[in-house]
């Protein structure tokens, strides 16, 4: 069964909003030194540690700190944090270190049976062993009667991604695609590659024991395990390439990380890929704290937060390009946005851009100001096209030069009786029953600044001008 997740605008479809989130992205000046993150957990003491190449970093939620005295960690492949809360750290050529309660406690390298000192990643299976890849062979350990290592796994070379399930299954991928499925320390099953042109490139269970698995294109292969690996569905991501790590959420959303970005399945595999505008290369890991943020590594990038704010980027949201906006309503079920290059409208309920008479009229024009009378009319201001009333029924009345106004035309308000009055590059004009009544040009009884806003008082209309004070 094949699900083609391609469509990267989901809103209305998807219970997924990730535009209300605010990107951080952390570096050399922020403490990272060399600006990259190959791996980032978080412990149970709520302290996150971020893995990279110049060393291991502790972060507070204020401050990177260096581990230096972690004598044996001088810089970090992977990292993995057990239900005991104790951190184990894969180095690059130092072997694997563990670490409880902020002390370093125990190291174990090729002095001590680790085939290579270059570790790739780290599970603990159900049963309670730790199985650990290297850059040679696989090898499982216990911490019953002390660290020592149990026994290794010849079949698997250079394994860079492993998890386990809660039924003692361990899977694992190795640098040459190949997938490995493993039972006390045995390879019970075996699949080479994904198929033409694609490999396996990591692999991670969800709660319910069903192994997910990422190729070196934007395929994610799901397979129950059963006597063995049966594949059940393949899920693809548009805009995703070499994914390098997948991760779950309590809510059942499965994060992507791949070369060049982030994408996100929900519950109900609706997809979404994330719009990390300049952090879009080589993300590796990811990680969610208690407070539910999203941190994501990247070795050539560094570590990036994404925390959830009280506003909505609505741009991304509704996938409008950014840039000045000037003006906003909402009228008819929809979201007008007036910008220095026309009219934006989308459906609030399904998120579906509108294009439309009015769109079209006014682009690359600048809109000024929107306002939604008594009446339910759509009033627009511009500097081109002058004052615009759009009718529920969608009709368009134009007021401009042509018409006795003007073409440039800054707000428009109701009065209390349910007279329109509008400033432009002229002065004030007065409408009423569909037409220009009244004008009042600038320089007679008003003053010769711009008027850029009014309002009615007690039946008297304030005008605030450009330079010259309230009139």
């Amino acid at each position: 069964k094949t699900i083609n997740a391609e469509k990267t605008e989901t809103y209305g479809k998807s219970n997924m909003n990730y535009y209300s989130y605010v990107q951080t992205v952390f570096g050399g000046d922020d403490g990272l030194l060399g600006g990259e993150a190959n791996d980032v957990v978080q412990t149970s003491d709520g302290v996150l540690w971020v893995g990279t190449y110049n060393g291991l970093y502790r972060y507070n939620g204020s401050e990177f700190r260096e581990m230096n005295d972690f004598e044996s960690v001088k810089n970090v492949n992977c990292l993995y944090c057990d239900e005991e809360g104790r951190l184990w750290i894969g180095t690059n050529d130092n072997g694997l270190a563990m670490s409880i309660e902020n002390e370093e406690v125990n190291v174990i390298d090729t002095s001590s049976g680790l085939p290579s000192n270059s570790v790739r990643c780290i599970t603990r299976s159900s049963d309670g062993n730790y199985y650990i890849g290297t850059s040679d062979r696989m090898i499982y350990l216990s911490l019953y009667g002390g660290l020592k290592i149990r026994g290794t796994i010849d079949e698997i070379t250079y394994a860079h991604s492993a998890d386990s399930d809660i039924n003692g299954h361990v899977a694992a991928v190795s640098s040459s695609g190949n997938l490995y499925l493993i039972e006390d320390g045995h390879v019970t099953d075996k699949i080479e590659k994904a198929g033409k042109n694609e490999i396996y490139t990591c692999c991670r269970f969800d709660e319910n024991g069903t192994l997910y698995v990422g190729t070196s294109s934007n395929h994610i292969y799901s397979f129950s395990i059963n006597n063995g690996l049966t594949k059940k569905n393949e899920y693809k991501a548009k805009g995703i390439k070499q994914i390098n790590a997948i991760r779950f959420d309590e809510e059942k959303h499965m994060y992507v990380c791949a070369d060049n970005g982030i994408g996100v399945f929900d519950d109900k595999f609706e997809y979404v890929k994330l719009n990390l505008e300049s952090f879009d290369n080589s993300i590796d890991s990811m990680t969610i704290d208690y407070q539910g943020n999203l941190w994501f590594a990247s070795s050539r990038l560094g570590l990036m937060r994404m925390a959830k704010a009280s506003f909505t980027d609505l741009n991304g949201l509704y996938g409008i390009k950014k840039g000045v906006t000037n003006a906003v309503a909402k009228w008819e079920g929809r979201l007008y946005i007036g910008t220095d290059t026309g009219l934006d409208v989308c459906d609030i309920n399904t998120g579906k851009i509108i294009n439309d008479n009015t769109t079209k009229l006014l682009k690359n024009i600048r809109i000024r100001c929107l306002f939604v009378d008594s009446k339910n009319n759509l009033w627009i201001c511009s500097y081109g096209k002058g004052l615009l009333r759009v009718a529920p029924t969608k009709e368009i009345a134009e007021f401009d030069s042509s018409t006795g106004f003007c073409d440039w035309v800054r707000v428009v308000t109701e009065l209390k009786d349910g007279s329109i009055v509008a400033s432009g590059d002229i002065g004030l004009a007065y409408i009423e029953g569909g037409g220009i009544v009244n004008t009042i040009p600038y320089g007679s009884d008003l003053s010769s600044a711009m008027i850029l806003c009014l309002l009615e008082d007690n039946g008297v209309l304030y005008a605030g001008t450009d330079g010259d004070g309230i009139l």
